[in-house]
């Protein structure tokens, strides 16, 4: 890996003692866990035994074979902590979203009354999201559902991990009616993040203005930020970041939909949309075509399926990241059926496309998308969660490879080498939302992904995927995974439920130290699921406060250096899975040791560098940017 490369044209680092009074420290661990106290939660590590994982290039590790003891389990409390809402209904035609049907080439795996299904249900049977943010400011994790023909849902967390609705109470009850994609932004830097909603079958996207006094208020048009026509809409994921280092959250959006929805002209809704700032805060401009990210002809691997003259419309999800370490975030988006696009920032407010130079393009059916440094090497690896199952059907028989899930290793210099089946990370299935997060605490980071698609019609000749069985792999800091998705609760006979899930959050719900896990799932409830590590190890949580880097300062980097001279990287803000959003503050693992750790936090729009020498573990802290 290169030497990490200062932004702009200055970088001061500021040093901060142990007992200077200009970080905040606030930490309290709270001893127990609503529902138990982890050591029971789950099934009995004694009765499973260890299994090697199935390597290989046309293989991956199932849930359904045996797997290794699992160092967390998990416990799903959704009604118990009050959140009892439904996604959505699942419905066939002619009662879907989109009835109408287009002249659409039937595929080989399905024709008359099933293609119908198939494409015209599509984009609401993959729909689900979720989103994690402080609305109120009172420092713990909110969260914000997506619903098909019925209002979303806000859910105030009390501080313990329970959860009120005051969707009504803060103007949220009028819709949107058929929101899918969600995310928590401070748009205006006041101090109270603002909610974007994408939608599906709607002339718009939604924009909630929160200046934490009272009851949201809609202005996505009037900010520039509704994308309205009358052209089919099919919105998902939703992301955020600072393109331009100017201090401002800029927006990006992403649309997939059937193929008989395609138009001639790249998406109108999968743009990327620059905050004015200082000048008028909170207000956008659609840069898509200036910046160079118009997801213009790029050819997808449907073949015949895709009529002649038309865009595919495949992006799933994006995430604004800088993943050659130059100090300025770069895009990269998540697209279906071969068409990854890597997008570097040149720096001047434009993008380079570089996606032949990376492997990116040999994922099928890119879904979700999580980064984290999974070798400890100090850059962000790439995993993305795609189609990929051992008995099923190729091409013609299928529509595309289903070539499994990937995990790309950042080797900097902007050179990526994939490390999947030896990670063993393949299978997933049908895979949706995915994400990295340490979830026993030991500083390696695990990995979770959402399962399960219910298409009305059997998806391929050989396999249903409806109700398939959600993954988690525990880490082991090298870039190698462990499938321990039974032993951790999951499967048919585990005490968490199956269901078809979508977007995936990670939060540390009740303040306890251990990260959880939030699921949206399609025509169903979500599912809460309580991490339970076996072994606890101690964490920190950092909140970073930015002053020229914008309030929620992100992109920032975020690097704790442990008294072993272990170290480990965090970027702020990086938390979008497909239609997931987790919670901003850094979570960091620690493993058994004790010693006071180095925090040291990289800001992008200053280019200064706080560090603090002694911090002790098991706490949350506050890093401010100078200024």
């Amino acid at each position: 890996m290169s030497d990490p490369a200062p932004p702009g044209p200055l970088s001061r680092r500021f040093r901060i003692g142990a007992g200077v009074v200009c970080v905040a420290l606030v930490g309290v661990v709270l001893a127990t866990r609503l529902g138990g106290d982890g050591d029971d939660a789950g099934t009995d590590a004694g009765a499973v035994s260890e299994t090697e994982a199935v390597v290989g290039p046309d293989a991956g590790s199932s849930p359904e074979e045996p797997a290794a003891p699992s160092p967390f389990t998990f416990e799903e409390v959704a009604a118990a902590v009050g959140i009892t809402h439904t996604q959505g209904d699942l419905v066939l035609p002619p009662d879907c979203l989109f009835s109408e049907l287009g002249d659409v080439p039937p595929g080989p795996e399905a024709t008359g009354e099933a293609l119908e299904t198939l494409e015209a249900c599509q984009e609401e049977r993959s729909a689900g999201g979720v989103a994690a943010g402080d609305f109120d400011a009172d420092g713990d994790a909110d969260l914000y559902f997506t619903r098909l023909r019925a209002p979303g849902v806000l859910y105030e967390n009390d501080g313990s991990g329970h959860f009120d609705d005051v969707t009504a109470d803060l103007g949220l009850d009028g819709g949107p009616m058929n929101g899918n994609g969600a995310g928590w932004a401070d748009l205006e830097n006041d101090g109270f993040p603002d909610l974007y909603v994408t939608t599906i079958a709607d002339d718009r996207f939604h924009l909630f203005m929160n200046d934490g006094s009272g009851p949201f208020t809609e202005e996505a048009e009037a900010r520039g930020a509704a994308l309205v026509d009358d052209e089919p809409r099919a919105g998902f994921t939703v992301s955020f970041g600072d393109i331009d280092n100017d201090g401002w959250v800029d927006i990006h959006t992403n649309e997939w939909s059937a193929p008989q929805r395609f138009g001639a002209a790249p998406s109108p809704h999968a743009r990327l949309l620059r905050n004015r700032g200082a000048a008028e805060p909170g207000v956008f401009d659609d840069v898509t075509d200036a910046a160079g990210v118009l997801l213009t002809d790029t050819p997808d691997n449907r073949g015949d399926r895709v009529a002649a003259g038309v865009v595919p419309r495949d992006a799933f999800g994006s995430t604004l990241v800088d993943l050659d370490d130059d100090g300025w975030q770069d895009l990269l988006v998540a697209s279906d059926f071969g068409t990854v696009r890597m997008f570097w920032n040149d720096g001047d407010g434009t993008f380079t496309e570089g996606t032949a130079d990376t492997p990116f393009a040999s994922v099928s059916n890119a879904m979700g998308s999580t980064f984290g440094d999974v070798d400890g090497d100090g850059d962000l690896d790439w995993f993305t969660s795609s189609i990929g199952f051992l008995d099923a059907c190729e091409p013609p028989a299928c529509v595309s490879e289903h070539s499994g899930s990937k995990l790309f290793r950042n080797d900097g210099d902007r050179l990526f080498t994939e490390l999947t089946p030896d990670a063993g990370v393949v299978d997933v299935e049908w895979g949706w939302g995915s994400a990295l997060a340490d979830l026993d605490g030991d500083g390696a980071l695990d990995l979770v992904a959402t399962n399960g698609y219910d298409p009305g019609v059997a998806a391929t000749p050989s396999k249903d995927f409806s109700g398939t069985t959600d993954h988690a792999w525990a880490g082991d800091g090298t870039g190698a995974f462990t499938d321990v998705s039974i032993d951790a609760g999951l499967g048919p006979d585990g005490p968490v439920p199956d269901g078809d899930g979508k977007g995936v959050a990670i939060a540390d719900l009740d303040g306890d130290g251990v990260l959880d896990v939030v699921i949206a799932d399609t025509g169903a409830p979500p599912r809460v699921l309580l991490t339970h590590p076996r072994e606890p190890g101690h964490w920190l949580r950092i909140t970073v406060r930015g002053a020229a880097s914008g309030r929620e300062a992100l992109g920032a980097v975020v690097t704790v250096t442990g008294a072993d001279g272990r170290r480990q990287v965090r970027h702020v803000g990086v938390a979008t899975h497909f239609l997931g959003q987790s919670e901003l503050p850094v979570h960091v693992g620690l493993g058994s040791g004790t010693d006071p750790v180095e925090v040291a936090v990289r800001f992008p729009a200053s280019g200064e560098e706080v560090v603090m020498p002694l911090v002790e573990v098991d706490q949350a802290i506050e890093v401010a940017e100078p200024g």
